[in-house]
């Protein structure tokens, strides 16, 4: 858990559940392995990913949307 959400995992998907972050662009701490594709779970959107040693950044198409309570992003390892 971080104060922004939390991440969950199923097979070689993580979903970056978004509950309280305002920005397009959210960092996560280094993940053990390649991010393959990342999408937003409603709407199918692409989100941009740039993959460093020190952590991973994600671009939303869209900030998340206040009134909604969990954005969720899922990302293919």
């Amino acid at each position: 858990p971080r104060p922004w959400g939390v991440t969950t995992a199923k097979d070689n998907r993580i979903y970056v559940h978004i509950l309280d972050w305002p920005d397009r662009q959210l960092t996560l701490p280094a993940l053990p392995g390649k991010v393959k594709s990342a999408r937003m779970f409603i709407g199918n959107a692409a989100v941009n990913v740039a993959q460093r040693p020190e952590g991973v950044t994600l671009t939303l198409p869209t900030a998340p949307d206040p009134a909604q309570f969990d954005t969720v992003v899922v990302l293919e390892m």
